[in-house]
Formats: structure tokens, C-alpha cells, sequence
């Protein structure tokens, strides 16, 4: 059986990009989670980070999501109001319907930046379309 970490490496940040991430997400509120079915609404765009949490087929070997995907919690931060949403559920896809920029960020999440208007609906996967 293969872990995480057997294909993630651990990085070692420099002492000043640990107080980057720590200033960065120091400057937004947390504000209400969603729900799975909500739908969110960010007029000026938002940055997305996705953290894995875990393996789509469970411990008896059934399927319960995408076969070659890892299930991910997402934290939506609304860049213009300082807020971020953290998800209470998990998800095993995102579906973007906008040009966005992927990389990953320095504390390892997938960050999505999203430059224009969008809404986001949070099902078992995430769909998110202009606004």
C-alpha cells in the first residue's frame, strides 16, 4: 500500500516563508462554513486551497468518489473582503468553467487563484462558474 508520504515530499521552508504563511492567513476572517448544495456568491474573484485528507476507495475497497482522484478540503478565501470559508466536507473534484492560475502554495495546499466574478456550488464535487 502507498501513503502520502511516500510521493509527497516534505518540504523545509526558509524561517521567512513560514512567516509569510503565518502573516498571509493572519489577515482574513473566518466567516460561516458552507453546507454541501450551498452555493457562494464572490464578486471580485478568490483564491482557492485544496488539502488532501484522504483516499476515495474506503477500507473495504468500494469506490466512493472518483477512482484516481484523492479526496480534498478546500479553504475559499474572498481576497477583497478578507474573509476565508473553510469546507466542512470533503470533495474529489473541482470543475472551473474561468482561466485560473494552479501552483502550489508554501504550507503544500493546491492553490487556484479565480480573477474574475465566480460562484462556487459544493456538491461532492465543486463547480466554479462566472458569476
Amino acid at each position: 500500500m502507498t501513503t502520502m508520504n511516500s510521493f509527497i515530499k516534505k518540504v523545509k521552508l526558509h524561517k521567512n516563508s513560514e512567516k509569510y504563511i503565518k502573516d498571509t492567513f493572519s489577515r482574513y476572517t473566518e466567516i460561516d462554513n458552507p453546507q454541501l448544495s450551498d452555493r457562494i456568491d464572490l464578486t471580485h474573484g478568490a483564491i482557492i486551497h485544496m488539502y488532501p485528507v484522504g483516499d476515495t476507495t474506503n477500507k473495504h475497497g468500494e469506490k466512493i468518489g472518483y477512482c484516481d482522484s484523492i479526496f480534498f478540503k478546500i479553504k475559499i478565501y474572498d481576497t477583497h473582503a478578507r474573509t476565508v470559508i473553510t469546507s466542512k466536507d470533503r470533495f474529489d473534484a473541482i470543475e472551473i468553467t474561468q482561466s485560473s492560475d494552479i501552483r502550489i502554495f508554501k504550507d503544500g495546499s493546491t492553490l487556484i487563484t479565480l480573477r474574475r466574478p465566480i460562484k462556487i456550488s459544493l456538491t461532492q464535487a465543486i463547480l466554479v462558474e462566472n458569476l
